[in-house]
């Protein structure tokens, strides 16, 4: 049924600069992971990730610089790839962590899958490369994927519908809120970064790419949603005001300039339904607080009301519509902007921090077949210094943070001294539970 697949794609702005960002600023792989107790069945897992790669046509394509105008091209030889792969192993959390850290085995891969197994349990580890996809896009992944390995445990012969809409980029949204012309909404003043620090690092030509994670427990992540609600703010609101805190602790910058972190968000929101095809459709929103002298209650505070202010006209929009312009450029001029852009940054020695909340993953058991995951994370990208992400995700009431980063240039003592005071941050959102976080490198 292949021969039904569309052979070529557009490449759209967000694809492009995906791609041409990841060539300096970092490994370009949205990565999640799934912990089940039981054994899933590894052939009808490979042939389930093989039929995604039909139902999702992107998934099996190449970034193909064409006479300088870049294309999406399938693969002709898709059977012969190993998309998905079984490694048996003694340590899982090291094996995990050595996977999460590994690059595409061919750069131009759009998709890998790992089953880590061990005597204790079955991790699943899923690739997405982020030039073909955001967060939200592999979230939609996940869900397929689940459903197509349920549904071919129960007939052998399924084969998933398959998404023929080419129309990836976010053109659809526009078109959707009936913007004739996007150039319209992009508020130069808004769109435009304006950074002030950095998280500690040294220069450095090694870059060996490292991940901490900070787990929550339910009782901890419920009692930060609970007191979200009584505040009357998001639970995003409270992960950035804790998030600059700790960054305030551990960077010390001045009193008197305005810190920036820019907040990704998904725009699926704009789309009826809330879905599209797997794809990059994500917006930015440039956060600025002052640092103070002050606690905890009254940071959160100034937080929510500059993202209530930032969200009263269509949020996000403005810088998609900027990045949508890289779609009309060709690519030597599209990476050259960009190329400029991480050149002054590292020149300067600041950039702006970023937040990547992946939302919920789900809030109910996942299952595979009749096997329940677990647990499951969502990992952001590696970003080389002077960038820094922190990516957060909740499954099932259980809140993860993740860090990406290059050693030697940060140092994994600062990222965990980081972690510990982001946890201490969130703690102060409630009373002590003597129920503890869970810190560890996997």
């Amino acid at each position: 049924m292949s021969h039904q697949i569309q052979l070529e794609m557009p490449v759209n702005g967000q694809d492009k600069a995906n791609y041409i960002g990841h060539l300096w600023n970092k490994n370009g792989q949205i990565q999640m992971v799934l912990s089940f107790a039981e054994r899933l069945d590894f052939e009808c897992l490979k042939r389930a990730v093989r039929l995604t790669i039909d139902a999702e046509p992107i998934l099996g394509c190449e970034f193909v610089i064409n006479d300088n105008k870049p294309i999406w091209r399938r693969y002709k030889d898709l059977d012969r790839i190993a998309w998905c792969k079984l490694i048996e192993t003694e340590e899982p959390d090291d094996m995990l962590h050595i996977i999460l850290c590994k690059p595409f085995e061919v750069e131009k891969y759009q998709l890998e899958v790992y089953l880590l197994r061990s005597a204790k349990n079955d991790l699943l580890c899923i690739k997405i490369n982020h030039s073909c996809s955001d967060g939200g896009g592999a979230k939609d992944y996940l869900h397929l994927l689940k459903e197509t390995y349920t549904q071919l445990t129960k007939d052998a012969n399924y084969y998933p519908k398959i998404n023929h809409n080419l129309n990836r980029s976010t053109r659809q949204i526009f078109q959707n809120l009936g913007v004739i012309n996007p150039a319209t909404l992009i508020n130069p003043h808004l769109a435009e970064l304006k950074p002030t620090w950095a998280f500690p690092y040294r220069k450095s030509d090694v870059k060996n790419f490292n991940y901490l994670i900070l787990h929550l427990t339910s009782s901890e992540t419920n009692q930060l949603f609970l007191y979200a609600k009584e505040k009357k703010v998001t639970i995003n609101d409270l992960i950035l005001s804790a998030y600059y805190r700790a960054l305030f602790t551990i960077i010390d910058p001045a009193f008197d300039q305005p810190m920036e972190i820019c907040v990704t968000m998904d725009l699926r929101s704009y789309l009826e339904g809330g879905r599209a095809a797997i794809c990059n459709l994500s917006g930015v929103l440039n956060h600025r607080i002052f640092r103070k002298k002050e606690n905890s209650e009254a940071t959160l505070s100034r937080v929510a009301d500059g993202m209530k202010e930032l969200k009263e006209d269509k949020p996000g929009l403005h810088s998609a519509a900027l990045i949508e312009m890289l779609s009309g450029m060709d690519f030597k001029a599209a990476t050259a902007s960009i190329k400029n852009a991480w050149d002054e940054s590292v020149h300067s020695g600041k950039s702006t921090i970023n937040l990547s909340n992946f939302g919920i993953i789900s809030s109910e058991p996942l299952y595979f077949g009749e096997i329940p995951a677990e647990a499951a994370y969502m990992v952001t990208p590696v970003f080389k210094a002077p960038s820094f992400m922190l990516g957060a995700s909740t499954y099932q009431s259980k809140l993860t943070f993740t860090v990406g980063f290059c050693e030697p240039e940060v140092r994994e003592e600062d990222v965990k001294q980081f972690l510990s005071d982001l946890k201490k941050e969130l703690h102060s959102y409630y009373p002590t539970t003597g129920d503890p976080c869970l810190l560890f490198r996997n």
